[in-house]
């Protein structure tokens, strides 16, 4: 059994930052967040909020704008790999097994499903409601 962290390791570059940008192709007025993200960020960057306070704080505003603007993730989850599923590193290809883990702070179903293309079981990610 080999355990890989996923961003920046098999996948070139970080799935979430490809995700907004996704997401921000598919509704220009998601760049009006941008100035409220780099916030959280930095204030995450200098310890004065941890995981757990930006979940707690922000994860409502999160849910609201994608139960008003994604009705269906399914299909969006399914474009999003059909666009990005390239960044996956050729090594890890070249080498994967039946018995890898996949370990990302990444989104559990937007993970899953790569896992699910690269025949990837187990895997542990960021769970959402």
């Amino acid at each position: 059994m080999t355990v890989y962290d996923f961003d920046n390791t098999i996948y070139d570059g970080e799935s979430g930052v490809d995700l907004f940008l996704y997401f921000l192709e598919k509704d220009p007025v998601l760049v009006t967040k941008i100035p409220w993200g780099l916030r959280i960020l930095k204030d995450y960057k200098v310890a004065k909020l941890s995981i757990d306070d930006i979940a707690n704080k922000y994860s409502k505003r999160v849910e609201e704008y994608g139960r008003t603007k994604i009705p269906d993730l399914a299909p969006v989850v399914d474009d999003f790999w059909n666009t990005h599923a390239y960044k996956i590193k050729s090594f890890y290809i070249k080498q994967k097994s039946d018995d890898d883990i996949i370990i990302s702070a990444c989104l559990d179903f937007v993970l899953a499903e790569i896992c699910r293309r690269l025949g990837v079981k187990n895997f542990i990610a960021s769970e959402v409601e």
